[in-house]
């Protein structure tokens, strides 16, 4: 498997360093980016996640998602609690907002 990633990355590797060589205007620039950006990247985060699933691997995973969970609660009630405190009001703030967008116009 290591050896196979070590060859896709070699060919990966010269493919696209021809590919770059070759390029001649914005317009091909454009298109190669956006290979990239859609068919690439996409391909390698699926790659990076490609992993044996043991039992202390999904333990972590499910240690990660709960803390995370927490994580949010405790900061929406913080949000919250911070709104009250400060007498922060929505329609106050975008109403101010408006003038000041308007004053800069």
């Amino acid at each position: 498997s290591r050896c196979r990633n070590v060859t896709y990355n070699c060919c990966v590797g010269d493919t696209t360093q021809e590919i770059v060589s070759s390029i001649q205007n914005d317009e091909e620039s454009k298109v190669l980016s956006k290979i990239v950006l859609y068919l690439v990247i996409p391909c390698v985060i699926v790659n990076a996640f490609q992993v044996d699933y043991t039992a202390q691997t999904v333990k972590g995973l499910m240690i990660a998602f709960v803390a995370s969970v927490i994580l949010q609660i405790i900061l929406l009630i913080i949000v919250a609690v911070m709104g009250k405190v400060l007498s922060l009001n929505c329609g106050r703030i975008s109403q101010s907002f408006r003038r000041k967008i308007r004053s800069c116009v």
